[in-house]
């Protein structure tokens, strides 16, 4: 600063910052002790005029030795520097989404501040390792890369903003990506339709076993129950764990009968099958056999009609015998041992229209 005075040498001069009606502040601006007339600056901020945008007002007086003075308005403008990081936001750093969640969904608006007067653009890079996520460098929207349906449970992201000063800074937020396990629906495995189940069949005798899968991560949704439908005239049960299916009671009544299995998850979503149970008819009638001794090797025939499966019922007559099933349309026995004696001898034979 310089002033004149005419009756006064300016070495006699005396100059202060008035604070009165200043939009600065006084305290940062003084004159140097060594030349009176030379103001310096001690810790000026930019930020602190942020309203003003770094400018602000000085009334510099000068005084003589006569106390006479004068005042002057001086403008000041602090340049800003790049000296705050920039923060991320939001603050949370826990995301959860559903893990049916879209491919390109929007699952994290990430945006950024910093303290410095002047805010320039952001910029938004993304470190993600698992590769599902990517980041809009310029809006800093993280969108889902792929699909999150059954995989795994969490993802680590780092999102790192770095703003537009010279030089720039950045800053960094890790956020932990939650993924919740939506329920789906358990799927049965086909079963080859019909089962064939032998008339008088008795209880307990296995017939099939049902399977199935469920696409779920999560331990209680694939929590897999089979349950079956009832008939009353054949029995039949489902182990609820294993799926396998077993007669609970003999099978005596012949026909086609169809049962509805059902396997359940955890999460009360459901799958269902059903199946067929063929009995066919059993038809049982006697043969008289006249058997003559030392006749081991005769061949007996018997015609019978619309029967394709022929079995001899266990006694001690079949014992002695041996049935040809692959001649269709009569039946075939033929002596196994030799007989001891001269008699007729019965045979009970059963027919099976399979």
């Amino acid at each position: 600063m310089f002033a004149e005075d005419n009756d006064t040498q300016s070495r006699s001069l005396t100059y202060g910052v008035e604070s009165t009606g200043s939009s600065c502040n006084k305290s940062a601006f003084i004159f140097k002790p060594s030349d009176t007339n030379i103001i310096s600056v001690k810790g000026a901020d930019a930020e602190e005029y942020n309203r003003t945008h770094g400018q602000c007002t000085l009334n510099i007086t000068v005084t003589d030795h006569f106390a006479l003075s004068s005042w002057t308005i001086v403008n000041i403008t602090i340049t800003d520097e790049n000296e705050y990081y920039p923060t991320v936001l939001p603050a949370n750093h826990v995301v959860t989404i559903d893990d049916n969640t879209n491919v390109e969904s929007v699952i994290l608006n990430v945006s950024a501040t910093d303290s410095d007067l002047t805010k320039g653009q952001f910029l938004f890079f993304l470190h993600d390792s698992s590769g599902m996520f990517y980041i809009d460098e310029l809006t800093g929207l993280v969108h889902l890369k792929q699909s999150v349906q059954n995989a795994e449970p969490k993802y680590n992201i780092t999102v790192v903003v770095v703003d537009s000063g010279s030089p720039p800074l950045e800053s960094n937020k890790t956020y932990i990506i939650n993924v919740i396990d939506v329920n789906e629906k358990p799927q049965l495995d086909s079963i080859s339709s019909p089962i064939y189940v032998q008339q008088f069949s008795s209880a307990g005798l296995f017939l099939f076993a049902a399977k199935a899968t469920d696409p779920d991560r999560d331990v209680q949704n694939k929590n897999l129950t089979f349950s079956i439908s009832q008939n009353r005239n054949i029995n039949i049960s489902i182990d609820a764990i294993s799926g396998n299916v077993s007669l609970t009671g003999e099978a005596k009544t012949s026909g086609d009968f169809t049962y509805q299995i059902t396997v359940t998850d955890g999460g009360g979503l459901n799958d269902v099958l059903n199946v067929t149970v063929i009995v066919p008819n059993i038809k049982k009638e006697k043969v008289n056999v006249t058997v003559l001794e030392n006749s081991v090797g005769t061949i007996f025939k018997f015609n019978v009609t619309e029967v394709e499966q022929y079995t001899l019922e266990p006694s001690f007559d079949s014992s002695r015998c041996s049935i040809d099933n692959q001649v269709r349309n009569y039946l075939c026995f033929e002596l196994l041992i030799q007989l001891k004696t001269w008699h007729c001898k019965t045979l009970f034979v059963t027919f099976s229209n399979i």
